[in-house]
């Protein structure tokens, strides 16, 4: 991995600046950063400059990483840690809510409950990558879908070969 998680980071260009294992600030409000890195035991400082990062991805966040990361510094595992908590429930919870968006008319569903914890947790890491096919995933496990069928499922997502890593990852966590 060619970058530090606990500092300022930009891992691809579709996201935006990251702090910790994926709090990614493309999408998030100042006040949102705010209340989440206060959260998480962010000295105030850090969050307040972390919250001009609001909304800033490609070039704008590679100049906001160079300018501002050396006053932001490195966070402490602790709070590495403790973002990372707040962050993975925040991705839950907007799993959840995708699965039962998703497979409301898809008749039988199973319950967001009832599905295998390992497939929740598989669909929850695509959603950090920003899965564009979540819809049909949430398909095949609205269905009863077993850990064969969410296997086969990723290895033909011709999405989730971008990253050959993950998708190993993913498989043998499945498996």
């Amino acid at each position: 991995m060619p970058w530090f998680s606990r500092i300022l980071h930009h891992p691809t260009n579709n996201s935006g600046v990251t702090l910790g294992r994926g709090f990614d600030m493309k999408k998030r409000s100042a006040g949102e950063i705010l209340s989440i890195l206060r959260q998480a035991g962010i000295e105030e400082y850090k969050a307040q400059i972390c919250a001009l990062a609001s909304h800033l991805s490609g070039r704008e966040a590679d100049n906001f990483i160079e300018v501002y990361g050396p006053l932001v510094g490195e966070i402490s595992h602790y709070q590495q840690v403790r973002l990372f908590e707040l962050s993975y429930a925040e991705k839950v919870n907007y799993a959840k809510h995708l699965y039962v968006k998703f497979s409301a008319k898809i008749p039988s569903r199973i319950s967001w409950d009832n599905i295998d914890q390992k497939i929740r947790d598989t669909f929850v890491d695509t959603l950090y990558q920003g899965n564009v096919t979540a819809s049909d995933m949430v398909a095949v496990m609205a269905k009863n879908g077993s850990k064969q069928d969410i296997i086969t499922y990723l290895e033909n997502d011709i999405y989730q070969k971008n990253d050959p890593r993950r998708l190993t990852l993913r498989l043998n966590y499945l498996k």
